[in-house]
């Protein structure tokens, strides 16, 4: 949600099948639970699917370097519980706005829980680019 509480839309992508299942499925489970399960009906109320853009998106790369530049780490903006969501949304609304005109469509960055790659897209950012 945004700073007003609207629902900001998007679309989570992953590099594989696993960090499709880290970053939804089992998102929000602490890595450090003793316990690591999920009821069925969770995973049974999932869908993957597989997206094949038209073109090149090109993404904000949110990597080390990347977070250093803006004077963050990790834990300030992607190893985050629900609890700082909205800060989170902030900075992506922020990168969105910051050159409007080179279009990027989403955050690209690693999965926390996989290892693999993940990426964060926009509804504005997506919208028949797909």
């Amino acid at each position: 949600m945004d700073g007003a509480g609207n629902v900001v839309p998007s679309l989570y992508a992953a590099t594989s099948r696993e960090a499709a299942a880290f970053e939804t499925v089992f998102h929000d489970i602490d890595p450090r639970a003793r316990f690591k399960t999920v009821r069925q009906q969770t995973i049974e109320l999932r869908m993957l699917s597989i997206i094949a853009p038209t073109k090149d998106l090109v993404l904000y790369p949110l990597f080390a370097p990347d977070l250093k530049a803006l004077g963050l780490a990790r834990t300030d903006l992607i190893e985050t519980s629900k609890a700082t969501y909205l800060q989170t949304a902030l900075w992506a609304q922020a990168l969105h706005g910051a050159h409007p005109g080179i279009p990027r469509p989403g955050l690209d960055l690693a999965s926390v829980r996989s290892g693999g790659l993940r990426d964060l897209l926009w509804r504005s950012g997506f919208a028949g680019r797909l």
